[in-house]
């Protein structure tokens, strides 16, 4: 057994109370927003609990609209209210234009993604440009003076055949509408990024629907990597897990992009992976450095896929869930 003095005990303390003394007054000379002390390593991890959202607005009581804390040992800023909002975001869009270094943002295609670079800067705003264009060149592409655009023509068919099962499954009873309100929405940007309809039974559709599940799951667990560094060197599942997710997406993207490379044509645009290829080749033409890389090409079909899936998956299932709901101001 290990015995300490009582000599040993009191410099221990003292040398404890110094470095905090320190550390706080560290802080507060680097003007930051007041917030609660956390734990050391586990920052406030354990204040925010499982309901972050009802945690912040107690803490918005204390400390105001802006408000600083850690979690683990990344320190964070909240801002909340509406108009404090508006001010961050509109006025200020330029600084808080970036993403926090975070450990698994790095694994997202080698930190090459639009929506997951912590790189904000020239590199990133061309690459934003080139995708707006694309989707621009799409959108003037599919649409004729008489027709409507593809993507309208794929929203209606997927819309009618989503209401149809619906309907018959309400015939049964309560059911679960998440599965195929996912079904409908992967179909329809899968459409719209790689030109191929899928049926809802498609094994190659079902593999991307499991992947993308697969990764939001284990994004979950390997999260702890993000505010606790040390936990980046252990063998952890979630780390594991979410590296295969993203390496079996690249190769389902790269196979897609490869066939658009070899089948493509400037004269006729068949999606947006065929309308991103175009901007590049025509930007590539006028000046090298201005085009995206391969890396880059990729990373912008997966953007597009993941957020266009996953953000209407969400937003269907809250409208539904809302549809039950009286209304409010």
């Amino acid at each position: 057994m290990l015995f300490f003095t009582n000599a040993e005990i009191t410099l221990s303390l003292v040398t404890f109370l110094i470095v905090l003394l320190i550390t706080k007054k560290i802080w507060r000379k680097r003007k930051l927003p007041p917030g609660p002390w956390g734990l050391p390593l586990l920052g406030n991890l354990l204040q925010i609990g499982e309901l972050p959202h009802l945690s912040f607005l107690k803490m918005k009581e204390k400390y105001g609209d802006v408000f600083r804390l850690k979690l683990g040992m990344v320190p964070v800023v909240v801002v909340s209210g509406l108009e404090t909002v508006k001010k961050v975001l509109l006025n200020q869009g330029e600084q808080f234009g970036g993403r926090p270094k975070l450990y698994t943002f790095s694994l997202v295609t080698d930190g090459t993604s639009l929506a997951f670079s912590e790189h904000f800067g020239d590199a990133w705003k061309l690459q934003k440009k080139i995708a707006k264009m694309s989707l621009r060149e799409f959108s003037k592409s599919s649409r004729s003076s008489l027709s409507r655009s593809v993507f309208e023509d794929y929203v209606a068919e997927e819309s009618k055949a989503l209401m149809e099962t619906l309907l018959v499954n309400s015939e049964k009873g309560y059911f679960d509408p998440s599965e195929n309100i996912t079904y409908a929405v992967a179909s329809i940007v899968a459409a719209l990024c790689y030109g191929k309809r899928y049926s809802h039974d498609d094994e190659e559709l079902l593999g991307v629907i499991q992947i993308s599940e697969d990764a939001q799951k284990a994004s979950g667990s390997a999260a702890a990597a993000d505010f606790i560094p040390i936990l980046r060197f252990l063998p952890l599942p979630g780390i594991k897990a979410l590296l295969e997710a993203i390496d079996k997406f690249n190769d389902f993207t790269r196979k897609r992009v490869k066939e658009h490379c070899e089948t493509f044509s400037k004269d006729h645009i068949r999606d947006i992976t065929d309308a991103l290829l175009y901007c590049c080749s025509q930007r590539k033409s006028q000046d090298k450095l201005s085009a995206l890389s391969d890396a880059q090409i990729l990373s912008t079909v997966n953007d597009l896929f993941g957020a266009g899936e996953g953000l209407k998956i969400k937003s269907c299932l809250h409208l539904i869930l809302n549809l039950n709901l009286p209304l409010q101001n």
